[in-house]
């Protein structure tokens, strides 16, 4: 089905990066075609070698390429916009048809960036875990981070910071709420997860946890602890006292045993080159060719593929 651009001249400009999103993106283009604000909508794409370009190409949006992260994908769009106001969407949201209106409503009154509440959906066990975890984050402006901003702040700020793969929206709205208040619609987003699977949550986490050491350097070790803390589950455990708390209990605790394992493996890379191994060496007993073994590491073990957004 052939869809058109509103032709009404846009107020807000949505930025939707991609990559392999076949699966989710009619849905997401479709609601932002049926905003109630006009949107001028720009798909930024990540090399996807399934039917995402031409899904996007359907609804008469504009389409560019780039990569290689969500954030680079982002400022690419950011780049590109015409509207002053600015939001990003990833290609597995549906936006409830105010979205947009109320974004611009917000920003427009002394507000540099509005929050916008998001709930999971999606079949199976783990997608429910899921949806357990996020309902509960609702009002925490530690979790939820702000989707729609005034963008020539953006601009002025250089966007997302693109050596960031995991936290970088946090990043962001640390660095915008220094220059003005950061607002909350009612209008939602939901999260079309499809049917999560636990090891694959987990990888995902893993994934990002290069990006949350970058946050922390950036940002003091205290503040990414203080953000990972604050979670009402840790305040309050009775909660997790349900066949979902007891799936979200193993669901962290996967994430977490991915973080660490993706640390073990950076700390090898970085430090085994450097380490004097070999005889002489008080306490070594290692014979091997530790060059050897970073390759080996480094081909087989830490090699991970590009984001899906």
């Amino acid at each position: 089905m052939s869809h058109m651009k509103k032709s009404t001249t846009p107020l807000v400009s949505i930025v939707v990066p991609t990559r392999n999103s076949a699966r989710t993106l009619n849905r997401c283009l479709e609601s932002i075609h049926n905003q109630t604000l006009s949107c001028e909508v720009i798909v930024v794409d990540n090399g996807s070698t399934d039917d995402t370009i031409q899904i996007a190409a359907q609804f008469g949006f504009r389409v560019l390429r780039g990569g290689p992260e969500r954030s680079a994908q982002r400022n690419i769009g950011l780049a590109a916009c015409e509207s002053d106001i600015v939001g990003f969407v990833d290609s597995d949201m549906i936006l409830e048809p105010q979205v947009a209106a109320q974004a611009y409503d917000l920003i427009t009154n002394d507000y540099v960036a509005a929050v916008v509440p998001e709930y999971t959906s999606g079949t199976g066990y783990w997608t429910a875990v899921r949806a357990y975890e996020r309902s509960m984050y609702l009002e925490n402006p530690n979790v939820e981070a702000a989707r729609f901003f005034q963008k020539s702040l953006v601009l002025q700020l250089h966007g997302f910071n693109e050596e960031l793969t995991g936290g970088e929206d946090w990043d962001l709205e640390i660095r915008v709420r220094q220059h003005g208040r950061i607002g909350r619609i009612s209008a939602r987003i939901e999260h079309d997860e499809g049917k999560l699977r636990y090891l694959e949550a987990c990888r995902k986490k893993g994934y990002y946890a290069r990006g949350y050491a970058k946050f922390a350097k950036e940002h003091g070790i205290r503040k990414l602890i203080a953000i990972s803390l604050d979670r009402p589950y840790i305040k309050s455990p009775k909660i997790l006292l349900s066949a979902r708390g007891i799936g979200l209990i193993a669901l962290k605790l996967g994430e977490l045993t991915a973080i660490l394992l993706v640390v073990l493996r950076q700390l090898i890379i970085d430090v085994l080159p450097h380490y004097p191994i070999g005889r002489g060496y008080p306490g070594g007993f290692i014979s091997f060719k530790k060059n050897e073994l970073v390759f080996r590491i480094k081909a087989n073990v830490c090699t991970q593929n590009r984001e899906e957004t």
